[in-house]
Formats: structure tokens, C-alpha cells, sequence
């Protein structure tokens, strides 16, 4: 025991100052690897999921439970209320309070001679923690990490017209950021030409936060990924088995509370949305009518397709995100290791230990590069496989084969008509039974 206790220190001690990040997209598996890296390497956890920190939202965020932490501490997770910010607009959880309790929580477990991980998907938070914040500057709340996801609709022409503004307003932070690094980008058109100062100007006369740099942090992490087809799949059952751990219970006990209100974050949030649409609009059926359990089941399933949708869509934007930075992230497939410590092994030696130049080298190898374009491809492969079905499909089923494909819609646990009857029963009471 004294062995392994001396391994894990020695280990600390070579990490000095290291914050280690794990992402990638919803329903990769972040959790349990981030467990096991924790255990190996006396490391505390750093919730980075914007709705897991609201006290009040468990089942659609998919809350880690405690008995899953395995002792292992957990920081900013249960730590919003979502009362105080229904009942008081103004009282809403930033991104700038984000960041300050984060770097907070690092340097405190730093201090303790212990690794902090920071763990979740929210993009927008984690390049905040790394490229820093201004305090002074309104910041986009945590309302406004959903519409974040809009970067990445404008149009080319757009993009292009805003990146010469920049080189013209501000050319050497312009010569610093790639074109497609959208979310740099827009923060330094944004700020140029809204403070007519470049950003090394408004850096110094704004109190521009850089805590990586001020606390001399070694910042690198993982983006975990799966392939495209068995991800859509995966997150397909895990929307199912959030409905059936209670989401809907969840959302109906939120909005019976008058706590999910539109200026929160979590009425925004993928799968609280669409549960709260859905319960709206059953409340308007007429129970008595002859049609209701037919109309029931029809909104039920809708209401499925919806929540399947967005979480997709949401998983495409995440990697779109990640994608764009050529700094801090490995990629990893964790579909290529057959054990949990292999794998551990390998992000340990390969990805933590390594010196910081070896690793920035390691992050912008041709492997990592081909990697990133075959994901971004996927998405273009399912529409040309979508677009070779249309072809061999008469007339007649090329709509019917175009659903099928473009939402991806299979069933899994209501699947089986006796369970899906039983929730729908369950749904009846929960709407009528009060």
C-alpha cells in the first residue's frame, strides 16, 4: 500500500501545476474514465456541465450520483440554486462566476498537493477557463452557452468579412487565431469594434482575467469520441432512459414549483425543453375525449423524436467546438482499448507526463489532424448514405426513407409496447392524478 501511496506522489510531484481537462461530446463516457483518473492520481473533480450545477435539475442533466463518485470529491456541481434565479432575474450563474470558481477550486486543490480535472461537455466554459474572461464586460450568461451553438450557422461570406475586419482593425491578434477558430474569432471582432480598442489594448485597460497565465497552469486535456453511427445510437437509448428514470416527472415537479422559467438556464436545456413542451400541450388535450390515449401516445412519441434530435444536434456541435482548438486536446477514440487501465495507462504516459512542448507537438501530429477531418466528415457521410437510399427508393418511400435516416428515430426500451403502455399510463397520472 506504502508502494502505491509513494507511486502516486512521486506521480504528483511530476504534475506540478497541471489542470487536466476530459471532454468531448455528450454520451462519450467522461465520467467513469475521469473516475478512474482520479483514483490513480489523488485528483478531485471540476464539474464543467452548465446544468449539473443547478441543485434541482438531476435526471435530465444526468447528474453524476454519489454512490458513482466512488469517494472521490466533486466541486460545482448542486452549487445553483435554480428559486434564487427564477425568482431573481438578476440573479443568474455566469460564465464569468464560472470561471472565477473554477481557477478557485484549482488552486485549492493544487494547494493540497492533489490533481484538478476538470470534467463536462460545456465548450463555451471550458475556453473561458483557459483564454480567460473580462470581469468589467458583461459576459454571456449561462443562458446564452445554447445560443452559442448559432456560431456555427453564419454563413461563410460572414465569417470572412468579420476575420478582414479583424486583420484590418487588429492585425496581430488576427495573425495569432485561424480563420475557422469561430469562437476566438467572433470574441475579437466583437470586442475591436465594439471597444475600438485591439485586444492587447483591451487586455490591459479592462482588467482582462488570464488566471492559466497569472497562476502559471498547465492546462491540457482529452476530447473523447466515438464513431458517429454507434454514438447517434448510444444517445438514443440514454434519451429513452432518461425519460424513464423520471425526467418528465422531474420537469412537471419544476414547472408545478414555477421555478422553470425562460430566463433560467435549464427551461433552455436540451431535454428540459422539449419535456416541458410536450407537458404544455398535453395539458390542453381533453382527457375525455375518445381520441386522448391515441393523441397521448402520438405527443409521447414526438415528443421522443424531439428530445433525440436536439441531443444529436447538440453532440455535432460540441465536436464542432472542440474541433476548433489546435492547442489543448488530444482526441481519443476510447473504443480502441479494451480495458479501462490501458487506457488510463496511456493518457497517464502518453498525454499527462510528457513534457508541455512534447505534448502541444503531440496535439498537432497528422494523426490528430486526419482525425478531426474524418469526424467532421461523418455527418456528410450519413447525408451521402441518406442521399443513396433516396436514389434506390420509388418515389413512394423516399419520404418515408428520408425520416428515417435524417432523425435516426429507432426505439429501444419503448420498443416494447408493454413498456412504453406503462409509461404512458404513468404520464396520464402524473398530468391528471394530481
Amino acid at each position: 500500500m506504502d508502494s502505491n501511496n509513494n507511486h502516486t506522489n512521486n506521480i504528483a510531484k511530476e504534475l506540478k501545476n497541471q489542470v487536466f481537462i476530459i471532454t468531448g461530446a455528450t454520451g462519450t463516457g467522461k465520467t467513469p474514465i475521469s473516475i478512474e483518473i482520479a483514483k490513480r492520481l489523488n485528483g478531485e473533480i471540476i464539474n464543467v456541465d452548465s446544468v449539473q450545477m443547478y441543485k434541482e435539475c438531476s435526471i435530465g442533466s444526468n447528474k453524476i450520483k454519489e454512490e458513482e463518485m466512488q469517494g472521490i470529491s466533486h466541486h460545482l456541481v448542486n452549487n445553483v440554486s435554480l428559486e434564487k434565479c427564477a425568482h431573481d432575474k438578476t440573479h443568474q450563474y455566469t460564465v464569468q462566476q464560472f470561471y472565477v470558481d473554477a481557477h478557485e477550486k484549482c488552486l485549492e486543490i493544487l494547494a493540497r498537493g492533489k490533481l484538478p480535472i476538470l470534467v463536462g461537455g460545456s465548450a463555451f466554459y471550458l475556453n473561458t477557463f483557459i483564454d480567460g474572461t473580462n470581469l468589467e464586460i458583461p459576459q454571456p450568461t449561462t443562458l446564452s452557452v445554447q445560443k452559442m451553438d448559432d456560431l456555427t450557422r453564419v454563413s461563410t461570406d460572414e465569417w470572412d468579412r468579420r476575420y478582414k475586419v479583424l486583420q484590418e482593425k487588429d492585425p496581430e491578434y488576427a495573425s495569432k487565431i485561424h480563420r475557422n477558430d469561430l469562437y476566438r474569432l467572433n470574441r475579437a471582432y466583437t470586442i475591436v469594434t465594439e471597444s475600438g480598442k485591439t485586444m492587447k489594448e483591451f487586455k490591459y485597460k479592462n482588467g482582462f482575467m488570464d488566471k492559466v497565465s497569472e497562476n502559471n497552469l498547465d492546462v491540457r486535456g482529452i476530447v473523447l469520441y466515438l464513431d458517429r453511427y454507434k454514438l447517434y445510437a448510444s444517445l438514443e437509448r440514454r434519451c429513452e432512459n432518461l425519460v424513464e428514470a423520471g425526467l418528465l416527472e422531474e420537469v412537471y415537479s419544476l414547472m408545478d414549483r414555477g421555478i422553470l422559467l425562460d430566463h433560467t438556464v435549464p427551461f433552455r436545456s436540451i431535454g428540459y425543453k422539449e419535456a416541458y413542451d410536450f407537458i404544455n400541450y398535453m395539458k390542453t388535450v381533453d382527457r375525455r375525449d375518445h381520441f386522448f390515449k391515441s393523441a397521448l401516445k402520438k405527443s409521447f412519441l414526438r415528443f421522443l423524436r424531439e428530445f433525440k434530435v436536439s441531443t444529436r444536434r447538440y453532440s455535432k456541435h460540441q465536436n464542432t467546438w472542440f474541433r476548433k482548438d489546435e492547442t489543448n486536446y488530444e482526441w481519443i477514440n476510447s473504443e480502441n482499448f479494451l480495458k479501462m487501465d490501458v487506457m488510463v495507462d496511456f493518457i497517464v504516459n502518453n498525454i499527462m507526463m510528457v513534457p508541455r512542448e512534447t505534448f502541444k507537438e503531440n496535439v498537432k501530429r497528422e494523426e490528430q489532424i486526419l482525425l478531426k477531418k474524418s469526424q467532421s466528415l461523418a455527418e456528410s457521410e450519413i447525408v451521402n448514405n441518406v442521399s443513396n437510399k433516396l436514389q434506390q427508393a420509388t418515389p413512394k418511400k423516399s419520404t418515408l426513407v428520408k425520416k428515417k435516416a435524417e432523425d435516426f428515430n429507432e426505439l429501444y426500451l419503448y420498443k416494447d409496447k408493454a413498456v412504453l403502455e406503462a409509461r404512458l399510463a404513468k404520464i396520464e397520472k402524473l398530468l391528471f392524478n394530481k
